[in-house]
């Protein structure tokens, strides 16, 4: 008990001292936007990909799942969405200057970023000063921030949509009142948690996985799969009526230069 104890303060310690360090990590450069390709599982064609932050520290990357959270109960993470938006969108334009299209890049929106009243507003600006349209960018709002307040959610999914943005849930299958936000909000695609795609190719799961799709299918929604793993769960992904998908058995996460060269191979297929 003693143990676990100390192990929460030294926890404690440390989220501080990244909380700390944010702000002079962000000014001096030390997040970057990698890209987790997202492929069409009948063509095996690019068809996008979704912007995931790292943040470089002298120790090594520090991983998102270590300092995501802090940064959302500080409420500091809404200062690095707009970072993380603001790479993507520079990286759409190189990418475009070199006369290659990346197809639709997907970026997270945090509930903090969200409960901001005009958040839609300035996500549009950043956007709009960027000269990057609508086509070029989704936004992923994860499952649980789509149940804490649907209302309100749902008020920025229109603002963002009529923008010409895509809006997607993330982590489908993950949360307890999927349907209801699913009632309220206008998705365009639904991103199916790993904890469902890593059981793909099981007989139970394999029909869970088809009434999803179908469902989706007539509500206009795509279905994105994250965290495809093996062949086995592309194949069954496949069969359930699933076209996208994005994991390690397609590609790894990739810094942004390996993502352009990507893209070119692909312009050359």
């Amino acid at each position: 008990m003693a143990e676990g104890l100390w192990g929460r303060m030294r926890r404690c310690g440390q989220d501080r001292a990244l909380a700390l360090a944010f702000g002079g990590a962000l000014a001096a450069g030390r997040f970057q936007v990698w890209y987790q390709p997202k492929f069409d599982l009948d063509t095996g064609g690019l068809r996008g990909a979704e912007a995931l932050v790292r943040w470089q520290r002298a120790e090594g990357l520090v991983p998102p799942d270590r300092f995501i959270p802090v940064l959302e109960r500080t409420g500091q993470i809404a200062a690095l969405d707009a970072e993380v938006l603001r790479q993507v969108c520079r990286d759409i334009g190189e990418i475009r200057r070199r006369q290659l299209a990346p197809g639709c890049i997907s970026v997270n929106l945090s509930r903090r970023h969200l409960a901001r009243p005009d958040a839609a507003k300035r996500i549009g600006a950043l956007a709009a000063g960027a000269g990057v349209g609508g086509g070029e960018l989704a936004f992923e709002i994860t499952e649980s921030a789509a149940e804490s307040d649907a209302d309100r959610l749902a008020e920025q999914a229109c603002r963002l949509r009529a923008m010409g943005f895509g809006v997607e849930m993330d982590d489908f299958g993950a949360g307890s009142s999927t349907l209801g936000s699913l009632a309220r909000i206008p998705f365009d695609a639904l991103k199916l948690d790993r904890s469902l795609v890593g059981r793909a190719g099981q007989p139970r799961m394999d029909e869970i996985l088809a009434c999803t799709v179908e469902m989706a299918r007539r509500l206009g929604m795509e279905v994105v799969a994250e965290g495809v793993e093996t062949a086995a769960h592309a194949q069954a992904l496949r069969r359930a009526g699933c076209r996208l998908a994005q994991g390690y058995y397609f590609s790894r996460p990739l810094p942004r230069e390996e993502f352009f060269a990507l893209v070119q191979r692909e312009a050359t297929r």
